[in-house]
């Protein structure tokens, strides 16, 4: 068996997930015996040209082992969304079709509402030029070898005169052009940032587009009563269920939170955050977003606003002005795909999946705008303790200071804790109602307050199932991946629980660790949505720190997830860490 599996590894042979069982072989006694022996094995060449295999038992009838079937027809899950390549910009004919399309129809509403309509109505232009004009770039360079092939023929029975041997220079160019466009069309599918213009990973891009496209696909799925189905109707029922629920508030009192440092940010800070938005800054968030991210409900990447700026221009700052005055987005502009990303090789739970949002490319704009705002002044309202997401901190100083405390104490024979925690579904659970309340009390104004919430009250969902978007739902809390502003008001919520060990610390109910000369205590530090927590030895830390903890997932919305979270002792006896381990329900990290 290990040269077998030494075998697998040397050739890189591929084996495709069995879809519809865990074994294909049983002895089929009483004491039963059940192994998965009967299995396809493909190379990346072949997996190229399909894809889409997978592997399917069926039903064992007249042996112990079943008989499996390597499927490669391709899923169909209903039709796929429209999404802008960027390769049609490098045309030389479609920049001035765009300025003649976007001048060409009007429409009545809201700014954002018209900007939404009139790129819906450039999509339905834009596929009908792509069909009609810019046609398959694989066709043409089939079409193109074949000149080339033809030619060189010709060449080899008698040679060219100088008319075919310059048709044949120019075909080259043309070929050597669609090459161009073809690794354009496929570096912004593989979304991969090391990839330059001209390197010729055509290929390499291709197998990272189809290798993420099959571990993300869906085909089969664990329902709520641990059914495993394949049923489309049943998985996208379950998954609108689940996400339904996660998005769906359930918090019956709003908590209101006093006695604790702030420390809100000044008049000064609240006028420059809700000044009018200039031209310069709306085109700095423009271009300061990535062309190769995956598009959202409108299906174009920010590459068509930053080529076509001058055109566009116009609306965007007109949309931009209304929402500073009203702070109202509508449902269009604010409609989010969730993409599912699978964490592990087979996925077959809900809880298998990282939900990321793609959003449109206009409130993109809007949110990238306020989140350049946010993150100028969050130095003055968020703790030292905190690493991430704060101009001027690095998150790397908050681990060597980490790595300093634990260092420090273990030599000094001190005896201590450290409790790294995992919020469960960190983002998705962010109350918006205590997210404003916070804002309050942080001294940010009532503008800037139903600019966020606007932001966030606006969104309504889709899942994409298997690259097809199902039916839209609505969300009452939580916070969007993939939303510019996310990271930073998450910041926010999260600097609460750092405000409340300040105050656990000031009343004496909880003690850090010390460290220096000067004798500096530690009892925290923040990485994003990570926090570390350094106590001393005694147990009465260790209690009111799980009582903290408790009391702001209350009123928070986030819970700790206790399966993820990691208690080490520094220089303390193990039956005292076993106490402590039954006491908070946590995981054991070795001692130092």
């Amino acid at each position: 068996m290990r040269l077998f599996n030494k075998f697998l590894q040397d050739t890189n042979l591929r084996d495709p997930n069995l879809l519809n069982a865990e074994f294909t072989w049983s002895n089929l006694r009483e004491e039963a015996v059940c192994c998965k022996l009967d299995k396809f094995f493909y190379s990346s060449d072949w997996e190229e040209l399909f894809p889409n295999a997978r592997q399917k038992a069926l039903a064992r009838v007249t042996s112990d082992h079943c008989p499996v079937e390597l499927d490669t027809t391709k899923l169909k899950w209903g039709p796929c969304p429209f999404r802008f390549d960027n390769s049609w910009l490098n045309h030389p004919d479609l920049k001035e079709k765009f300025k003649e399309w976007w001048k060409h129809e009007e429409f009545q509403g809201w700014e954002g509402f018209k900007l939404m309509k009139k790129l819906k109505f450039i999509k339905e232009k834009v596929k009908h030029w792509s069909k009609e004009e810019f046609g398959d770039l694989g066709k043409t360079k089939e079409e193109l070898e074949a000149k080339v092939k033809g030619l060189d023929l010709e060449e080899g029975r008698g040679g060219l005169d100088d008319t075919k041997r310059r048709e044949r220079e120019t075909i080259l160019l043309q070929f050597e052009g669609l090459v161009f466009k073809e690794e354009v069309s496929w570096r912004q599918r593989a979304k991969v940032q090391w990839a330059r213009e001209g390197d010729g990973n055509t290929r390499l891009l291709h197998k990272i587009v189809n290798g993420r496209r099959k571990r993300n696909s869906i085909e089969k799925l664990e329902l709520e009563g641990g059914v495993i189905t394949g049923d489309q109707e049943a998985i996208e029922q379950e998954l609108i269920n689940f996400f339904t629920k996660l998005y769906s508030s359930n918090m019956e009192v709003k908590w209101g939170l006093e006695g604790i440092n702030w420390s809100p940010i000044g008049e000064e800070e609240v006028t420059w955050l809700e000044r009018p938005f200039s031209e310069e800054e709306i085109k700095r968030a423009v271009f300061d977003c990535g062309t190769d991210k995956s598009p959202g409900p409108d299906g174009f990447s920010m590459a068509v606003f930053q080529n076509y700026w001058e055109e566009v221009k116009g609306d965007v700052l007109k949309v931009m002005e209304e929402f500073f005055q009203n702070g109202i987005i509508n449902a269009i502009t604010n409609e989010t795909y969730i993409c599912l990303i699978s964490k592990k090789s087979e996925s077959t739970k809900v809880g298998d999946f990282r939900p990321i949002s793609l959003v449109t490319s206009l409130y993109k704009i809007v949110a990238k705008v306020l989140s350049s705002r946010l993150r100028e002044i969050l130095d003055v309202t968020i703790s030292s303790a905190q690493g991430a997401f704060v101009k001027g901190r690095q998150i790397l100083d908050a681990i060597l200071i980490a790595n300093e405390v634990v260092e420090e104490v273990r030599k000094n024979k001190v005896e201590g804790l450290v409790f790294k925690i995992d919020f469960e579904k960190a983002y998705d659970h962010v109350e918006w109602a205590f997210l404003d309340d916070v804002l309050g009390k942080k001294g940010f104004g009532l503008r800037w307050r139903s600019w966020i919430m606007g932001c966030l009250s606006s969104a309504n969902f889709s899942i994409m199932i298997n690259g097809r978007p199902r039916r839209k739902f609505m969300a009452s809390r939580g916070l969007r991946q993939g939303d510019p502003l996310s990271p930073f008001l998450f910041t926010i919520i999260v600097d609460v629980l750092s405000r409340l060990m300040e105050k656990a610390q000031e009343l004496q109910l909880i003690q850090g660790l010390t460290i220096g000369r000067e004798v500096v205590e530690i009892s925290h530090l923040q990485f994003a949505d990570d926090t570390i927590f350094f106590l001393d030895g005694k147990e009465e830390n260790w209690y009111f720190l799980l009582e903290v903890l408790e009391f702001f997932g209350t009123i928070s919305g986030l819970k700790i997830n206790k399966t993820k979270c990691s208690l080490v002792g520094i220089n303390s006896d193990e039956r005292k860490m076993k106490d402590w381990l039954n006491l908070g329900d946590v995981k054991l990290v070795l001692g130092l």
